[in-house]
């Protein structure tokens, strides 16, 4: 729901009505096929430690997954993420675009 302002512009105004038809129709029936059934399987975030040094990319998308489970996007933040691998937030920009 969120993307729907990027994706949206994509389409003619004559498109619309599709598009919703299509949209209304994933969101009574799913994407999935059917009888499939949903197996998520738990990302274990705390077997992924920080390797010595400044960590890369991994550990702070690690830590940003964390925190947006534990106090949604709202609240993490780029200094939360970062004071949790104790690093500056330019730390944080050189290892993510």
């Amino acid at each position: 729901t969120f993307w729907l302002p990027m994706w949206l512009i994509r389409y003619e105004p004559y498109q619309y009505a599709r598009v919703e038809e299509r949209l209304l129709d994933e969101l009574s029936n799913g994407i999935a096929a059917p009888g499939s059934t949903w197996k998520p399987t738990m990302l274990d975030l705390d077997t992924h430690a920080v390797r010595s040094g400044e960590p890369g990319r991994e550990a702070f998308l690690l830590a940003a997954t964390r925190l947006i489970n534990q106090l949604g996007y709202r609240g993490a933040s780029v200094q939360r993420i970062a004071s949790e691998l104790n690093v500056t937030k330019g730390s944080f920009y050189h290892h993510l675009d």
